[in-house]
């Protein structure tokens, strides 16, 4: 099998033809919901570390633990977890909508 070389007129002719041409307001708006979905995965692994660090291992240490900080911590953390989830969603159905549309029109 011939390896095939990167044809960049193709990828241009793609591109610009064809996404930005059709699609450009879901293309831009799926690359918002993407960057939307890393930065939710990063804030919540950075907030876990936060979470142990600040308010579970002191918590441990005293005699008479108040849980109210952790809840609202537990919250925030909840809500970006659902923005990262509710993002991802979006943006994979876009995709998918995007290309059932284009085999059907292609067939």
């Amino acid at each position: 099998m011939a390896s095939k070389k990167f044809d960049k007129n193709t990828l241009k002719r793609l591109f610009f033809g064809y996404i930005l041409k059709y699609y450009k307001f879901k293309f831009f708006f799926v690359i918002v919901l993407v960057i939307l979905t890393a930065l939710a995965s990063v804030a919540s692994s950075l907030f876990i570390e936060n979470l142990i660090d600040d308010y579970i291992s002191p918590m441990l240490a005293s005699s008479h633990p108040v849980f109210t900080p952790l809840l609202k911590a537990l919250s925030v953390m909840a809500i970006i977890y659902a923005i990262g989830v509710v993002s991802n969603y979006v943006y994979q159905r876009m995709m998918s909508r995007i290309a059932q549309r284009n085999i059907k029109n292609n067939s």
